[in-house]
């Protein structure tokens, strides 16, 4: 998928996990760990103050999970850690802790319409489910603009992809790129738009009817009106 990891790296994109960590996992809240791991790499630098703020924890907890954390990320090569001791006043990670969600925007780097083919199957290789999907509850709160921002650039990217495939008329690329990013984003019209296109043009009647019964019926029941591209295919597909 990436290659070898050497460092830490945060997975979100889907359920979330740390590999590479060079310690032994707490058996105390790993989880809360886990999100205290995801908010220093979206707030590095911050302050401990802040930090708790966010949270909404107590600072005691927040020193007891740093701590833990400290211990599972474990130290480099070189014997430094990779959560140092925040001397400064400031929070941050060592450089090399890095998540699945930034090699991502690395890959796509420029925006998706500028990206190649490569690139893109690349960054769907990395969608393991929805943006953090086993978050706990009442955890990750501070997070939703960002869990927006992954669905949004996954959404983006598979339709990007599946078009391009379309065109190239390799419509077996077409298809997983669009389900791939149908398990980021699900029920999105853009994807279901392209799934529709990729199974009339492979002359899947059946799976043609069952897409077309399943967005009509979806929309029914959320009380949403299907945008005019998508009943204009559903026309022509069911012709």
């Amino acid at each position: 998928m990436t290659g070898t990891l050497t460092h830490p790296r945060l997975n979100v994109l889907g359920p979330i996990e740390l590999v590479n960590a060079r310690g032994m996992a707490p058996n105390r809240a790993p989880k809360q760990c886990l999100e205290y791991c995801g908010w220093l790499l979206h707030h590095p630098g911050q302050t401990s103050t802040a930090m708790t703020r966010s949270l909404l924890v107590a600072e005691g907890t927040r020193r007891s999970n740093l701590s833990r954390l400290r211990l599972w990320l474990g130290n480099d090569e070189a014997g430094m850690p990779y959560l140092p001791d925040a001397y400064s006043g400031r929070i941050k990670l060592h450089p090399d802790v890095t998540s699945d969600w930034e090699y991502l925007n690395m890959l796509m780097v420029g925006g998706v319409q500028k990206a190649d083919k490569h690139a893109m199957i690349h960054s769907l290789d990395l969608v393991r489910g929805a943006p953090l999907a086993d978050s706990a509850p009442g955890q990750w709160h501070w997070a939703e603009q960002w869990r927006f921002e992954m669905i949004k650039a996954i959404r983006d990217i598979g339709v990007t992809l599946a078009n391009a495939a379309i065109d190239e008329m390799n419509l077996d690329l077409a298809r997983w790129a669009a389900t791939t990013a149908l398990i980021a984003a699900p029920e999105d019209d853009k994807l279901m738009t392209v799934r529709l296109r990729t199974e009339h043009l492979a002359g899947n009647h059946l799976e043609v009817n069952r897409l077309a019964m399943h967005v009509t019926r979806m929309a029914r029941t959320i009380g949403h009106d299907l945008p005019n591209e998508m009943i204009e295919l559903i026309h022509t597909v069911l012709l």
